[in-house]
């Protein structure tokens, strides 16, 4: 608890704010002990209008209130959001912090300057940021989710749900269903993802794609 004190008055004096809203609950029923924030509504002409529910942790303001930084707390390790620099949506798994963000303009307005970050909160994260040099802008982010957003809702609109279990098995690692599926859903996803009607879906999320 005294390291994460330390850590987070860091966080604070180096960008410059102070915490503004905890606990906002986004699309969901609300109670006395948390914000509740309307859902976030993302249009556009090849994706149509979706709307995002979530929890945000933590919303942060500077003392002149034109930059907000949005916080989303993590327990675990940075393994997983490397390169977030390069690819801060991470092929279409990372999607919260543009959704968070898009929520807090939604709050406090299209003139304050957002800015996005997952932050790691224990020992284990080393109370890092990801992405790694300084918070993501919420601007660049959208400019990485929109085509990642297309591709996945022009999927589902044309029915396809392909299986893909990701390098090692590990979009399987977590599934409650993996049991229902082949042992052997390596070999049928290498066989099915040469089929073009995946191309869009291939070149945004597989691994080896993007080598």
């Amino acid at each position: 608890l005294e390291r994460f004190l330390k850590e987070d008055a860091k966080l604070r004096n180096k960008q410059g704010v102070s915490p503004h809203a905890v606990e906002s609950v986004l699309g969901f029923p609300g109670d006395e002990d948390s914000a509740t924030l309307d859902s976030v509504e993302w249009t556009s002409a090849r994706t149509g209008t979706l709307r995002f529910r979530g929890f945000i942790d933590r919303i942060d303001l500077s003392p002149s209130g034109d930059t907000a930084l949005v916080l989303d707390y993590k327990s675990g390790k940075t393994n997983a959001y490397a390169n977030m620099d390069k690819d801060p949506v991470q092929r279409g798994k990372r999607l919260q912090l543009p959704v968070y963000g898009l929520a807090a303009r939604q709050l406090l307005g299209d003139a304050v300057n957002i800015k996005v970050a997952y932050w790691f909160v224990t020992e284990n994260g080393k109370f890092a940021t990801r992405p790694p040099r300084k918070p993501g802008t919420l601007d660049d982010m959208l400019d990485a989710f929109a085509p990642v957003v297309g591709t996945i809702t022009d999927g589902i609109g044309t029915g396809l749900f392909p299986a893909n279990p990701g390098k090692d098995g590990n979009n399987c690692r977590n599934c409650e269903f993996k049991n229902l599926c082949p042992t052997r859903r390596e070999w049928h996803w290498r066989r099915k993802r040469n089929d073009p009607r995946l191309s869009a879906y291939v070149t945004m999320a597989d691994e080896e794609a993007s080598r």
